[in-house]
């Protein structure tokens, strides 16, 4: 069935969608919080919900959608080049103000080196010679001679450090375990809640060393909530934490609305993307107005004005529209069945597969006009393409940066759970929808910036201490 042909059956779908917007999954956090006694869970006095939650989420999340949360890898000789990266650094801890806990994912070559996009700005800042990067890494590490951060080392030494003393830790009693034991009930989950609260406590026991001992001004994280005891350490100990926005957080996200106060856990700061946070605030949301400081993004900036490849246009010349499709790890073998099929269809558009674990393999689903291209990195794959396909990836957002359209792919209503997509500039795709003409369509769309323009200088204006 041809675009055209199949727009009246799009137009039904539409005119059905405000009952479909809006539909969110029930088997959520927030029913969690709201029928249980969370806040009487306690190891050693300690609360622990904030760091239970993510884990019951992500194991919600695989028991309904075959997400798959272990990112990290496997490989021995990868862990073992890791393990000695940068570790003489732990030795040059003197004069460090700031630790920015951050991701080598992050890091994109800029000038031969490679610079992490969301924290080395800040680092420049305040002087990189005052800063120390302790690095989570999927499989390795950059070179550290082709770092651009001046203090680098791996997360893994602490890592290990950490779950030998869970392991040597003996029987733990955990306060309020009843209300896990109906958790898992009710949900069907077999989660070991004691071994989480034995790597809990490792984790902030260890961490409050460190900070007792390099004494830092302030701590920088991407992701609070898979660090919650690393900011917990940091609170307690008055240590100021200043989180970076990583991705899209509405009124939606459900790590960033509590029904309980659990401020000890929750960063004193929030460097955001732009003001659409401010204006979208729930009574319950973690961050007051004055806590969120809109700056930017550095790398969609630099990506969208300097960023050129000829080759990587002269590619997607031969091609009527560009897609870029981003895979997150949930459901990827029903998004890529749809793509094939589209792509079958549609013989002059061009799918670019861009992969969530960069080890896995898609042969099955590639031809001519389905590629993977790892030589760009999702930006400037986006800066060619015309639309941006994804279940509920950040790129919905980052992708009107460069003017492109992203088309919600809504298995099992994910993309509405998650994201507003009439606030967006977006179409929605139920499940196994073909593509029709008026997904594509272009005109009539607000196109609201998200993001606040000018980083570098936005960034020099934030007061971190």
């Amino acid at each position: 069935m041809a675009l055209e042909e199949s727009a009246r059956r799009y137009k039904e779908v539409v005119s059905k969608r405000p009952q479909l917007v809006f539909m969110v999954k029930k088997k959520n956090l927030r029913d969690i919080e709201q029928n249980h006694r969370v806040k009487d869970i306690k190891v050693r006095k300690i609360p622990i919900w904030i760091f239970l939650r993510q884990k019951i989420h992500l194991e919600l999340i695989r028991s309904q959608y075959g997400y798959d949360s272990h990112l990290r890898t496997k490989n021995l000789l990868h862990l073992l080049g890791s393990f000695f990266w940068g570790l003489p650094n732990w030795f040059k801890t003197r004069n460090i103000d700031y630790i920015f806990f951050n991701n080598a994912d992050k890091r994109v070559s800029l000038n031969d080196k490679y610079f992490d996009i969301f924290f080395d700005a800040i680092a420049d800042n305040v002087g990189q010679r005052k800063c120390f990067f302790i690095e989570w890494a999927i499989t390795k590490h950059f070179p550290v001679r082709s770092t651009y951060s001046s203090n680098v080392v791996s997360d893994l030494p602490v890592k290990l450090i950490s779950t030998v003393l869970a392991r040597l830790m003996g029987f733990l009693k955990i306060e309020g375990d009843e209300v896990l034991r109906k958790i898992n009930q009710e949900y069907g989950l077999a989660i070991n809640y004691e071994k989480l609260g034995k790597r809990f406590l490792a984790e902030y026991y260890v961490y409050s060393l460190i900070f007792k001992f390099i004494k830092p001004k302030a701590i920088f994280v991407l992701c609070y909530y898979s660090r919650s005891s690393i900011v917990k350490a940091a609170k307690d100990l008055g240590i100021r934490v200043i989180e970076a926005q990583h991705g899209y957080v509405g009124n939606s996200h459900q790590f960033y609305r509590s029904e309980h106060d659990f401020y000890d856990f929750f960063p004193d700061d929030f460097i955001s993307f732009g003001e659409y946070e401010k204006g979208c605030r729930t009574a319950d949301f973690i961050f007051k107005e004055n806590q969120i400081h809109p700056v930017g993004s550095f790398w969609l900036e630099h990506v969208r004005n300097t960023s050129e490849s000829e080759e990587l246009k002269e590619f997607v010349r031969k091609y009527s529209k560009v897609f870029c499709v981003t895979l997150q790890g949930v459901k990827e073998r029903k998004v890529l069945q749809w793509v094939k099929r589209q792509a079958i269809r549609n013989p002059t558009f061009l799918f670019v597969v861009r992969p969530k674990y960069p080890n896995r393999l898609y042969g099955n689903y590639l031809s001519e006009n389905v590629v993977v291209l790892p030589k760009y990195n999702i930006y400037e794959i986006l800066k060619y393409s015309d639309y941006n396909i994804t279940i509920y990836s950040t790129t919905a957002i980052e992708a009107s940066f460069f003017n492109v359209k992203t088309l919600f792919y809504n298995i099992n209503n994910l993309s509405t759970q998650y994201f507003e997509p009439e606030k967006i500039y977006s179409s929605v795709i139920e499940e196994d929808e073909d593509l029709t003409a008026l997904h594509l369509e272009t005109q009539d769309h607000i196109r609201a910036n998200y993001f606040r323009e000018g980083y570098l200088t936005n960034i020099k204006h934030f007061n971190i201490v």
